[in-house]
């Protein structure tokens, strides 16, 4: 039920069924392997070889206020399936999911505007939110939301 404008305004994404595409990508742009896994988009084998984290999902960038990538979330299309129904990025220099909002790119003005905010579970409440024209909610990435001591 997801049509090309919500695609677009939440920039979704599919990872292909592979386990080095976009690693076998990113390295002909010149990244090494290094970089990809500080990113959180490999991981590193226990033989020491690298392989995409994300494969054979729906994408959800995580995108910061400033409109920056800072991480990703996928999930599978599968029904039946033993793998997780969701896959997240680690934890990275960049991205701290108990201070990340999805979904506060396209929501802050709505949020602004009305001075309150609604906080939902996952990115697929909160964009059903958005489609039912509910724009000033987001979604939280971490189970809880707390607000850091600032010494």
């Amino acid at each position: 039920g997801i049509n090309e404008k919500i695609q677009e305004t939440f920039q979704l994404g599919f990872a292909p069924a592979s386990w080095d595409s976009l690693s076998a990508y990113l390295r002909k742009k010149g990244y090494s392997n290094e970089d990809m896994q500080l990113a959180g988009l490999v991981i590193k084998s226990t033989k020491g070889s690298y392989y995409d984290r994300f494969r054979n999902r729906l994408m959800f960038p995580i995108i910061d206020s400033r409109d920056y990538v800072i991480a990703f979330s996928g999930r599978t299309l599968q029904k039946e399936t033993k793998e997780a129904k969701y896959i997240n990025s680690p934890e990275t220099p960049i991205y701290h999911k108990r201070q990340t909002l999805y979904g506060l790119h396209v929501a802050k003005e709505s949020i602004r505007n009305e001075k309150k905010v609604m906080i939902v579970e996952g990115e697929f409440d909160m964009i059903s939110s958005f489609m039912h024209g509910i724009n000033n909610v987001v979604a939280v990435k971490g189970s809880i939301v707390t607000k850091e001591d600032r010494k």
